[in-house]
């Protein structure tokens, strides 16, 4: 409660808070309109993340741990007895909705109003493509856009025979639809079938968000991009293709520093959440698998042909005859 309150009134001292319920902040700080002549209008009051109350687990052990979150929802029911207008919206992950089952008695109505937020499917994915281009001077070609939806519908199962297949997925991650819109709508281009060689390529714009993901996380840490890119490739996707959950240790997840981990999930390339009280990593979605290891092919090809150039410059400044000039390039892989 005392984190909820900080949160709303980041400016305060911390210190005036510890000993104030929340009714008693609201109060105080956002008051409903009463008295002759006032307008009183809704308040609305909202918990997102709400499952950290059930993720965390702080050293003063599970018993005092479960008594404070009685209290957090005690302290809510009294907020809502003592302001009518007051409403109170809880945002929590489907995983851990019969986590609250223990804490329906304190509240009224049960918690039974209830909403479901289901992930991006098919037709939310398409009208979130045409409707920002209504009313402007776009062309469209809705089989375009039905083809850019397939595409990052796409998701790795690994079948019983071991193998790997692509299927259509049920959703669609928001964040790489994003992405991709975002890159065609900065070059400018229509959705038209003139575009199509662009949008059919949809590995190219992932592949960017991939790459930029990991400049951001070697540039803040200093930590080499190589590692960076084999820990994306070796731990968060398996042999067969499909994806691999890796888990979070004190200082390092998978070999990796935690603040690489950090960057990469604020830049959505991963996605943490908690299981059995730990926490576990995986890639946001399936279509991220081709364009990483795309990306990390061409990357290594790359440095390879500029560790051949320098070996070869080196050579020549060194004035090799050609003979041993041809042995040693032999001997790297080159190719004369």
């Amino acid at each position: 409660m005392f984190n909820a309150l900080q949160s709303i009134r980041p400016q305060i001292d911390p210190r005036s808070l510890s000993n104030k319920t929340l009714t008693s902040f609201l109060y105080e700080y956002i008051p409903p309109k009463t008295g002759e002549g006032a307008n009183p209008k809704p308040q609305v009051l909202v918990f997102d993340q709400l499952e950290e109350l059930f993720t965390f687990y702080p050293d003063k052990g599970l018993i005092k741990w479960r008594q404070q979150q009685e209290d957090f929802f005690r302290q809510v029911a009294e907020a809502l007895e003592k302001n009518s207008m007051l409403r109170i919206v809880f945002v929590i992950r489907e995983y851990f909705l019969a986590q609250l089952d223990p804490f329906t008695r304190l509240l009224p109505g049960k918690l039974r109003s209830r909403f479901r937020m289901e992930a991006l499917r098919t037709d939310a994915a398409f009208q979130a493509i045409l409707g920002p281009l209504r009313n402007s001077e776009y062309k469209v070609d809705e089989v375009l856009v039905h083809k850019i939806v397939d595409d990052l519908m796409k998701v790795h199962v690994e079948t019983v025979t071991g193998k790997s297949v692509e299927l259509a997925g049920d959703f669609i991650e928001p964040i790489q639809l994003q992405v991709v819109c975002q890159k065609l709508w900065q070059g400018n281009l229509s959705l038209s079938t003139q575009d199509s060689g662009l949008i059919g390529n949809v590995d190219v714009i992932l592949g960017d968000f991939y790459e930029n993901a990991i400049r951001d996380a070697v540039v803040q840490t200093g930590v080499n991009e190589g590692d960076v890119r084999v820990w994306c490739e070796k731990t968060l996707i398996t042999a067969t293709g499909t994806r691999s959950i890796v888990h979070r240790e004190a200082g390092t997840t998978g070999g990796m520093p935690n603040q690489v981990i950090d960057i990469l999930e604020k830049r959505y390339l991963i996605r943490g959440e908690w299981r059995a009280g730990a926490r576990w990593y995986e890639l946001i979605h399936d279509r991220l698998i081709e364009p990483i290891k795309d990306s990390n092919r061409k990357w290594a090809y790359e440095r390879e042909r500029e560790a051949m150039r320098a070996m070869t410059m080196r050579m020549m400044t060194k004035r090799y005859s050609l003979k041993s000039f041809i042995k040693r390039l032999y001997r790297r892989g080159g190719q004369v």
